[in-house]
């Protein structure tokens, strides 16, 4: 637009003059063309250029946020993952033959009403963990859906 701007506007105009009795009426024809011998609107180019690299420059700096959002989101949701998988195949179970074994010991006498409730402490413990790690894993794909969909919007 400002390109535009460095050719000036020619002026065309029309004129007519109605003068008293005596004297004759006129009619005029008029061109103006300015012609900027120095200026070539320099200023606003280089003004709309300078523009221009500004946003591309944000553009690009957006860009690679949302490719960094991306990869923080993945680890960060592969990290959830595992933690989840960890307690649900691994901890959960061991934990509930813990509290079985425990509780068949108490009720033929070896272990204590202390250690039962501990193990079943403990076991509600591990649950606990489980859906926190499940929860955790569910926030953490979102916010890798959201990094992903800003990522291909062109990071605005």
């Amino acid at each position: 637009e400002q390109k535009r701007e460095r050719v000036p506007d020619v002026t065309l105009g029309v004129q007519y003059e109605r003068n008293p009795p005596a004297l004759d009426n006129t009619v005029g024809v008029s061109v103006s063309l300015p012609l900027p011998i120095l200026d070539l609107n320099g200023a606003g180019i280089e003004s709309a250029r300078a523009s221009r690299d500004q946003a591309t420059a944000r553009l690009e700096k957006a860009r690679v946020q949302a490719a960094a959002d991306v990869a923080s989101a993945r680890v960060s949701a592969a990290e959830a993952y595992a933690r989840a998988q960890r307690y649900e195949q691994e901890l959960g179970p061991k934990s509930a033959d813990v509290l079985k074994t425990i509780e068949f010991s108490y009720r033929r006498g070896g272990n204590s009403l202390l250690e039962l409730l501990a193990a079943e402490r403990d076991d509600h413990d591990i649950r606990v963990a489980l859906l926190r790690a499940q929860a955790d894993y569910a926030e953490s794909a979102v916010s890798l859906l959201s990094a992903l969909n800003r990522l291909n919007s062109g990071g605005s």
